[in-house]
């Protein structure tokens, strides 16, 4: 249990960060910035999806109970 305790604050955690990274490029976009500077924190946002992808995966591979695991499959 603590493995899978472990894995879902990893994920947690990496979900705020694409998040954080989600609200810079919106920053930049809404404040007209160059190009440079909102492909920059694009590429760090994509990179941050991927992590929380990569994180999901690894947290329901050792989800347990069915019920749990379709809940956050489907939420």
């Amino acid at each position: 249990m603590a493995d899978e305790a472990a894995l879902k604050l990893q994920r947690r955690t990496a979900k705020g960060k694409l998040i954080r990274t989600q609200n810079v490029v919106q920053f930049l976009l809404k404040g007209k910035r160059p190009g440079s500077e909102v492909k920059d924190s694009f590429i760090e946002c994509k990179q941050a999806f991927e992590d929380v992808c990569k994180k999901h995966e690894d947290y329901a591979s050792v989800i347990v109970q069915d019920d749990e695991f379709e809940k956050q499959e489907n939420g």
